[in-house]
């Protein structure tokens, strides 16, 4: 079998990025939320079918990653190069476009669990707490 060489990797991940699916997808988790398929399906304007085997493809590419919460599945990107080289891409565009922003109060910043710790609003919260309570230093 033939060593890949660098530049049909690159190849590779560009064709990816490329279709017009795929990068929709791709700026669309540029507002760092994880995302369902069918909230990505929507956001891309295809279906629930064609969703998964998109997904399936940058899943297997590394460029997302997957994590199930209950019966739901998440999708976000699996590191953050994959966002960084996104944006960097936007910025060849003529009067690039800007990438999506978190909204300003949502329900995620006020309490959410990141990986195995509280987060957000709540979390900071019960840790100043905790802190004034002399529990923890």
């Amino acid at each position: 079998m033939r060593e890949k060489t660098i530049e049909t990797q690159i190849a590779h991940i560009s064709s990816l990025v490329g279709d017009p699916v795929r990068s929709r997808i791709l700026w669309q988790l540029l507002d760092g939320r994880a995302y369902t398929a069918t909230e990505l399906a929507n956001g891309a304007d295809t279906s629930p079918q064609n969703m998964s085997m998109h997904l399936g493809k940058l899943v297997r590419a590394d460029l997302l990653a997957v994590e199930s919460q209950g019966r739901h599945r998440y999708y976000r990107f699996a590191r953050q190069e994959v966002a960084y080289a996104i944006e960097a891409l936007a910025n060849l565009v003529p009067g690039r476009p800007t990438a999506p922003q978190p909204e300003a109060n949502t329900a995620i910043r006020y309490c959410r669990t990141c990986y195995d710790h509280l987060a957000g609003k709540i979390g900071v919260l019960i840790t100043d707490s905790l802190v004034k309570q002399k529990i923890i230093l």
